[in-house]
């Protein structure tokens, strides 16, 4: 029997999984965060990379696996509030279906930074990116952000906006598993993929930036100095701060 992974089908995530497909013990399974989500809690995966509020959410069920995160300090460039003119004309933003983690990082950096309570919500299926009305905004994460990052659309990292605003690292995703899952050394296992893939990081951004249609050069960028991977002192700190804001707000029932 196979034991299933959950990962995000994105640029990001690479570097986490590297060797890992061939393996004949492990079947991986691309969902964005939203279905990431929804398939742990209902058991259908043994271990996915959570959407970090879902973990803050049901911490009393969830663990985590340490030393390994998909974070960021300072500019993430993958997760993005795009917007016509000025941010602070902002009525409403229509949030990526896919996220939970940063549709409400947003909801965060709007208010505390920026003094804003747009209404948010999520677009209708099939609606993409239309900025001709000033006052509606759009979420974007994952290689989307990626791409739409590239029509020199006014946008708001949102990685950097929580730096400017906390100084501290936000981590997007942790490795999570339900608490009574048997691990069977898996821990180990993703440790050595962490390090095997970090190490080729060249080799994935030749890779995906083919795939994905964007520059070498600015793959390789994104995922050597955009994206982190550890999980250390200043990245506990950020979660727990991230922790504290989504509990004042009230995004954590």
């Amino acid at each position: 029997m196979k034991f299933k992974l959950g990962v995000v089908p994105y640029l990001n995530s690479q570097p986490l999984i590297h060797g890992l497909t061939d393996r004949s013990d492990i079947k991986i399974v691309f969902q964005p965060p939203r279905q990431l989500a929804a398939s742990l809690k209902k058991g259908r995966l043994a271990v996915s990379l959570l959407p970090v509020i879902e973990y803050l959410k049901h911490r009393a069920d969830y663990r985590f696996i340490p030393g390994i995160s998909i974070s960021a300090r300072g500019a993430g460039e993958s997760v993005r509030l795009f917007f016509p003119k000025n941010i602070d004309r902002l009525k409403k933003v229509w949030l990526d279906r896919h996220s939970l983690t940063s549709n409400t990082l947003v909801r965060i950096i709007l208010k505390k930074k920026y003094g804003l309570e747009p209404a948010f919500r999520l677009p209708p299926s099939g609606q993409s990116l239309d900025l001709r009305n000033p006052r509606v905004g759009w979420m974007a994460i994952g290689d989307r952000a990626l791409r739409w990052r590239q029509r020199s659309v006014r946008s708001l990292d949102l990685a950097q906006a929580w730096f400017e605003l906390t100084g501290l690292s936000f981590v997007f995703a942790l490795w999570v598993y339900r608490k009574k899952t048997p691990l069977a050394g898996i821990a180990k296992i993703l440790r050595a993929a962490k390090k095997a893939g970090l190490r080729r990081r060249r080799e994935i951004a030749d890779r995906e930036s083919t795939k994905l249609r964007l520059p070498r050069q600015f793959c390789y960028h994104y995922l050597t100095k955009c994206m982190r991977y550890d999980l250390g002192t200043t990245e506990l700190a950020g979660l727990r701060k991230f922790k504290q804001l989504a509990g004042e707000m009230g995004l954590l029932k």
